[in-house]
C-alpha cells in the first residue's frame, strides 16, 4: 500500500520525495539520456575545436608561404 505525501512533507523528512523522483524509471531514462548527450556533445565540441584550430594554422601557413615567395607555383 502506498502512502501519498504532499511534496513538502518529502522535503522535511530527509528527502523521501527526492528519493521517488530517482526511482522513476522514466526520469532515470530522462537522466541517462541527458548524460549521454551531453558527453557526445563534449566530445564532439572537442573535434570540431580541433579541427578549427588545423585549418586556421594551415591557412597561416599558406599565407606565411605566399608572403615569402609569391611568385612561386
Amino acid at each position: 500500500m502506498e502512502v501519498l505525501l504532499p511534496a513538502n512533507i518529502g522535503i522535511k523528512k530527509g528527502g523521501i520525495f527526492m528519493k521517488n523522483i530517482i526511482d522513476d524509471p522514466i526520469n532515470k531514462n530522462i537522466e541517462l539520456y541527458y548524460a549521454f548527450f551531453q558527453f557526445v556533445s563534449f566530445i564532439t565540441l572537442q573535434k570540431v575545436s580541433t579541427i578549427e584550430t588545423r585549418k586556421n594554422e594551415l591557412k597561416n601557413q599558406m599565407k606565411n608561404s605566399y608572403q615569402k615567395n609569391p611568385y612561386y607555383l
